[in-house]
């Protein structure tokens, strides 16, 4: 669908249908999050963000996406940065088209081609408990008896934008610097390793935790967590330098062994499988207790539902076990399938997960063949088959 929207004062024609122009492709993001967990009954979050683009084609609009988030208008900027001297663009008009999710910063002047400029945005956002952006969940401390809430994020497919205005598209991927400002007691973990810890300047008991450079990515994939989690470290591979760490509320944390044992394994398998390194110095995995899928394979930061991820031997079941390791072995493979190489759009997502499942089955065969794993897995896929075949509904071939 084609929406044409004429703005008064700049004649501008905004193309719809949900994909964003290419006009203006995003390179960096600087991410600023300030959130107040800690503060009793405040859900809040402070944001800012500055987003380095480059023009490909002349354009008097810059379009990018956001939802259910406060921009602060009056505050946002544009600069050509092309130069040693940056140049401000001035603003004629900012519309947000929320059916399209969309914010549409309109200008008084043509961008130029292979410019390159800084969007700056100021936003204010809400935790809440609708399990996409970046939203609340929450369990109950049994020593402390009281309700201890943690914020995490999932993005996939087009919550990126509920958390931070963004081109929020598969194949705009751009690095990332994020910072996490965050109460005394709570720890932060992103996608990459934590550089630095400040206090913040005058705000006593909080701090910014401040994250490494990102690598290239979907936005899709960018991932925080702010908890009281606790976590231990993966057991060690030879010849492999990745940092594991399983994260868990902390009267869960004895249920991660198994999860520290198949992660680094698992990576360590797709390394020499595919005979390519994995790209991060870090995999983090955290055990959410309310998660929607059963788990989101962020880059270097890999959440899960706790089912899919904690293994407690004195209670579970051998089919909770086998789960747990197909779920770990499929969400590493998707750091190559998906993360590493992407799809343009999601209609070939089907490519992503296939090659996922596919390989989370050779590497649990390769870590556990005592399972007969993927005997058993053709054998589930036939008999499923056979019971939809047994329905009324079921067409003849």
């Amino acid at each position: 669908m084609i929406r044409l929207t004429f703005f008064a004062l700049t004649c501008v024609l905004v193309t719809s249908g949900y994909r964003l122009p290419r006009d203006v492709i995003p390179e960096h993001y600087k991410l600023e999050i300030f959130s107040y967990l800690g503060v009793k009954d405040n859900f809040d979050f402070d944001g800012k963000v500055w987003i380095q683009a480059t023009c490909l084609h002349p354009t008097r609009n810059i379009t990018l996406h956001s939802k259910n988030l406060e921009l602060k208008e009056a505050e946002i900027s544009v600069k050509d940065i092309s130069s040693t001297d940056p140049k401000t663009v001035k603003i004629s008009k900012i519309q947000q088209v929320k059916d399209d999710d969309f914010v549409v910063i309109l200008l008084d002047e043509i961008l130029s081609e292979d410019h390159k400029y800084e969007v700056y945005i100021p936003f204010k956002g809400k935790l809440d408990d609708g399990l996409a952006g970046f939203y609340r969940s929450s369990y109950y401390d049994k020593k402390k008896k009281e309700k201890v809430w943690l914020g995490v994020t999932q993005f996939e497919a087009t919550s990126a934008r509920m958390a931070f205005p963004c081109f929020d598209e598969p194949d705009m991927k751009a690095t990332f610097d994020i910072s996490i400002a965050r109460k005394d007691g709570y720890k932060a973990i992103s996608n990459m390793p934590l550089l630095q810890t400040e206090a913040v300047k005058e705000k006593e008991g909080w701090f910014w935790d401040r994250f490494d450079s990102s690598v290239p990515m979907s936005t899709y994939l960018v991932a925080y967590v702010v908890s009281d989690f606790d976590y231990k470290t993966g057991d060690p591979i030879e010849n492999n330098n990745v940092t594991f760490r399983i994260w868990a509320r902390k009267d869960a944390l004895d249920q991660v062994d198994f999860a520290k044992e198949v992660g680094p394994k698992a990576l360590d398998y797709y390394e020499k499988f595919f005979d390519v390194k994995y790209p991060l110095p870090k995999q983090d995995m955290v055990a959410i207790p309310d998660f929607s899928a059963g788990a989101m394979e962020n880059w270097g930061l890999i959440t899960y539902r706790e089912a899919y991820l904690l293994y407690d031997p004195k209670v579970s079941s051998k089919t909770s076990q086998h789960s747990v390791a197909s779920v770990i072995a499929h969400e590493l493979a998707h750091q190559w399938f998906g993360n590493l190489v992407t799809m343009k759009w999601w209609t070939d997502l089907w490519l992503n997960e296939g090659f996922a499942t596919y390989m989370a089955s050779l590497a649990v065969d390769k870590l556990f063949p005592q399972w007969n794993s993927l005997q058993e897995e053709a054998a589930g896929n036939i008999l499923s088959v056979f019971s939809f075949d047994s329905l009324r509904t079921s067409h003849p071939s």
